[in-house]
């Protein structure tokens, strides 16, 4: 058996796979990433090398793309491909945990130092509300 960097189990003569790709979940994470930019799908198309009806295509999840086309749309949108391609309930935090620390990694210690004193506002006001 060929192994082509799948998980899976076989049972009987069918395969049951253990990670699937939920492209609803992709597409609507490639809006709000693209969004986010401030780009139009057009903009995203040329960045890729995609056409403009392929990005539409993937936000509606009308298409699927290739592992490499999905770590190139993650590098463009500066987001991470876990968060991309995860198959998480969006109402849960992990997502957004995911992306706070995609975000995070691009700084450096003294960056984050700049953050500390702004978190903690954010707490206190919290505790307050």
């Amino acid at each position: 058996m060929l192994y082509l960097g799948y998980i899976f189990i076989i049972r009987g003569d069918n395969i049951d796979y253990r990670y699937n790709l939920n492209y609803d979940i992709i597409g609507k994470r490639i809006r709000e990433a693209r969004k986010a930019k401030k780009w139009t799908q057009s903009e995203l198309a040329e960045n890729l090398g995609l056409s403009v009806n392929t990005i539409a295509r993937l936000e509606t999840n009308n298409a699927t793309m290739s592992l490499k086309t999905a770590i190139k749309l993650a590098n463009i949108l500066e987001i991470d491909i876990n968060y991309l391609v995860s198959d998480f309930n969006s109402d849960s935090e992990k997502p957004l945990d995911m992306l706070i620390n995609s975000l995070l990694n691009e700084f450096s210690a003294k960056d984050k130092e700049l953050l500390i004193p702004i978190l903690t506002a954010i707490r206190e006001y919290k505790k307050s509300v």
